[in-house]
């Protein structure tokens, strides 16, 4: 079958359709600009061949013998360019836009006049070889436009408006307290299972609420409860959390005791007393005080027994030391109660590290530090260095030959002076907790089990590579998941990268990390870090990490409806971009449009729950990696002469629009 040949039709062809290319890819600019170039350099070889003028030589593709060009046959398999070269070609490109002519820049010849091969602006080449072979394509394309979702955590979290009982099916109660209960309750659409917190409607209880509610929609961390969504009935407040297995850390200290020499081994309390620091740590970096820490507020869940912290009615924003004649309110049990706090009222963040100092002694000992009796507590605590003496004389802490590291932790926390108490992020680093900070409590086979996965880069990559909509849709996916075992490699790679354990990741511990463990930092990572930072603060949040890392095969139809269903609060069952800007208000409408047309495949201006699966399962989606060419042989300038043609300034074709789509692969 005999070849077409070129002319100035077919060549002006191909460069009108990367015009209309280039003009329909300007959302996704960091997954198209290397198929875009390489569609532009095709386009730009076929004017040559058919004898047109080439204006940019900068944009110029390297020359193909005739034995090359005719092994131009589809596919052609592009090599993968190296990473730096790339990266630093894309870097240079873009810088070089800001140079060019207002004119140009206007888009009076092109959208992206940095594209064009008819620009004579100063736009750099890209790399032109790789071990001596030209390389004009990347499997692995650098992200160089970052695009973060834009989706806040109070976006996650908000009142469901239908009632409770149409939402759950209540099962067993699980807890019950003076201010409320807590039960086990099924997600009707989803299955999934969830703790339920019921609180009466009440001035106090009201106030409580408020309080817990803000607590936990702030404080993202592995090791403190995640809240789902709440209600408000008509006299009564729900919040739906995550189900914790248990059993609380009171039932975890009997349980152990009763079966290893009446007591915890070290290790196991260093374990447990480190978890519980992070989550005070976390609680502290964002303005909170908990207030009621103690052993029946702390649950353990999933098959690495992972501590949760619970219940947040008593917290309160800390605001240092107040006078007791402005403010007293002595709140907490008794048991785990600051001195300052049970003698006079006052609290800082200091009175949290106290009561983690008596579960410290409570998991040393089996018992607790003072009697029963509250009116005696106050007494022995009024009383100089009684504290220093009762640890010093302890019998029970002599009888387990305890490391002096363990004994100096607990003296510095149960430190009767506030201001000369250790600080949760310096007790994070004393050597008793260092001992044993890679370990975590569980089985045998978990223990085992790999803890960091070495390619969270190509996974942080593939998500900020993503696009918008599908995003937004995996991070609520990661915020509504259980404490699932597949994702124990992902819990256990943040819990690493975050050295500190204020529950978010920086940058800076991230490359630390990487260096650590000996593998290379890409040279787009400050791209890729800013594409996964949904909400544009310079860190990186518990959901955030895990959105990335999510294994596919937890993305099952369950999962998806849960994350349409926070999309589509109404219930309407299928979402424009009007609904799609009510639950993602930092978005424009213009960008929830666009949102809208990566679902929406058959331009119906909105999307329905198919769609929107069908994009999460990779079907009908925006490609991740940069498209590959398939390019048709073209006949060689030896081959076909060049009819003649006259100088002209700014050429115009006619569209040969068979040609143009066998050219780019469309049909």
């Amino acid at each position: 079958m005999a070849m077409p040949m070129v002319t100035s039709t077919s060549a002006g062809a191909m460069l009108d359709s990367c015009q209309s290319l280039v003009k329909s890819q300007t959302e996704d600019a960091d997954t198209t600009q290397p198929f875009v170039h390489n569609a532009l350099l095709l386009s730009q070889s076929s004017a040559t061949e058919a004898g047109l003028p080439c204006a940019s030589e900068s944009m110029a593709p390297p020359e193909l013998s005739a034995a090359q060009s005719s092994q131009l046959q589809l596919p052609v398999r592009i090599k993968r360019r190296s990473q730096a070269s790339l990266t630093d070609w894309h870097r240079r490109r873009r810088a070089s836009a800001s140079g060019l002519p207002s004119s140009q820049q206007s888009g009076e010849l092109f959208p992206f006049s940095p594209f064009s091969p008819m620009s004579p602006g100063p736009c750099p080449s890209p790399p032109q070889e790789i071990g001596g072979q030209a390389a004009w394509g990347s499997v692995l394309s650098p992200l160089t436009c970052p695009s973060p979702a834009d989706f806040m955590r109070e976006d996650l979290i908000k009142r469901n408006i239908h009632s409770v009982h149409e939402e759950y099916e209540f099962g067993s109660r699980l807890g019950k307290g003076s201010f409320g209960q807590v039960h086990e309750a099924t997600h009707r659409k989803t299955r999934m299972r969830r703790a339920v917190k019921e609180l009466q409607k009440s001035g106090t209880e009201t106030e409580d609420f408020e309080w817990e509610l803000q607590a936990l929609v702030a404080l993202d961390h592995p090791h403190i409860v995640k809240v789902i969504e709440w209600f408000d009935d008509e006299d009564k407040y729900y919040i739906a959390m995550e189900l914790c297995t248990g059993p609380d850390l009171a039932a975890y200290i009997l349980e152990r005791m009763g079966c290893d020499a009446n007591r915890l081994p070290e290790r196991e309390c260093s374990i447990i007393l480190r978890q519980c620091l992070k989550a005070v740590l976390c609680c502290h970096a964002n303005g909170f005080v908990h207030r009621d820490l103690n052993a029946r507020n702390f649950m353990l869940t999933g098959v690495d027994r992972t501590v949760k912290l619970i219940d947040f009615g008593l917290t309160r924003r800390f605001k240092g030391f107040l006078p007791p004649d402005q403010f007293i309110e002595i709140v907490g049990t008794s048991h785990y109660m600051a001195p300052e706090m049970m003698l006079d009222g006052e609290y800082s963040p200091a009175v949290d590290i106290w009561s983690l100092g008596i579960l410290l002694y409570v998991l040393l000992t089996g018992m607790m530090l003072l009697p029963k009796d509250d009116e005696r507590k106050q007494v022995l605590l009024r009383k100089p260095g009684y504290i220093s003496r009762r640890l010093k004389n302890c019998a029970a802490l002599e009888k387990r030959d305890l490391l002096e590291q363990a004994r100096d932790i607990l003296e510095q926390m149960l430190e009767r002076e506030p201001k000369k108490r250790i600080a949760a992020s310096e007790a994070l680093s004393h050597p008793f907790i260092l001992s044993y900070c890679h370990e975590h409590l569980g089985s045998s086979s978990v223990a085992h089990a790999p803890d960091f996965d070495d390619d969270f880069v190509d996974r942080l990559r593939r998500f900020g590579k993503a696009p918008r909509l599908k995003k937004v849709a995996l991070l609520s996916m990661a915020h509504l998941t259980d404490h699932e075992r597949s994702l124990l490699v992902a819990r256990h790679t943040f819990r690493c990268i975050d050295r500190d354990g204020d529950g978010v990741v920086t940058l800076d511990e991230l490359k630390e990390v990487l260096a650590e463990r000996g593998i290379e930092a890409p040279l787009d990572l400050d791209e890729i870090f800013a594409a996964v930072d949904s909400d544009s603060s310079g860190r990186l949040t518990f959901v955030e990490f895990l959105a990335c890392l999510l294994p596919d095969q937890l993305i099952d139809e369950s999962l998806c409806h849960a994350a349409f269903n926070v999309l589509d609060p109404e219930n309407k069952g299928r979402l424009n971009a009007i609904d799609l800007q009510a639950v993602c208000p930092a978005n424009d409408l213009q960008r929830c449009e666009k949102m809208v047309r990566q679902a929406d495949t058959r331009g119906k201006g909105h999307f329905d729950f198919d769609d929107f699966h069908r994009l999460l399962r990779g079907e009908d989606a925006v490609a991740d990696e940069p498209l590959r060419l398939k390019v048709r042989r073209m006949p060689s300038c030896d081959e076909v002469p060049p009819p003649p043609i006259s100088p002209i300034a700014a050429p115009s074709f006619e569209i040969d629009s068979d040609l143009a789509l066998d050219a780019f692969g469309f049909r």
